[in-house]
């Protein structure tokens, strides 16, 4: 499973889609991911080495902008950042700081229902 440490996640439907609307036509022009791998200091090096092979290849197959953007992010947003689509991520690089802080409000808020939601159990 690619993505299993965040496989509780990856169904969520963020409701970004807002103002996903505006950042739209801004992915489009997003920057070429031919670009130069990026350099990661230290620290983000070790926390790459740490995590599974399936998650570095997935972090390496993202753009370069994206992986650029998920460095900025705080611990919990790098988390949600795995949950979303390759659409949304790549909406989410294309949006303005602004719209990036509403969504993030958004996807955090539906994080933390999902965590404290109880688990469902056989019938």
């Amino acid at each position: 499973m690619r993505n299993a440490p965040f496989a509780g996640v990856t169904g969520l439907a963020f409701s970004i889609s807002g103002v996903v609307a505006f950042a739209q036509t801004a992915a489009a022009n997003t920057v070429d991911d031919k670009r130069p791998a990026i350099e990661m200091t230290v620290e983000q090096k070790a926390d790459y080495d740490g995590w599974i092979s399936d998650l570095r290849e997935d972090f390496d197959s993202w753009p370069a902008n994206q992986r650029a953007y998920f460095w900025l992010l705080n611990p919990e947003q790098r988390k949600g950042f795995w949950s979303l689509s390759s659409e949304q991520r790549t909406n989410m690089v294309a949006m303005t700081p602004e719209q990036q802080a509403q969504a993030w409000q958004s996807i955090m808020m539906q994080l933390a229902a999902q965590k404290s939601a109880p688990a469902k159990t056989g019938d």
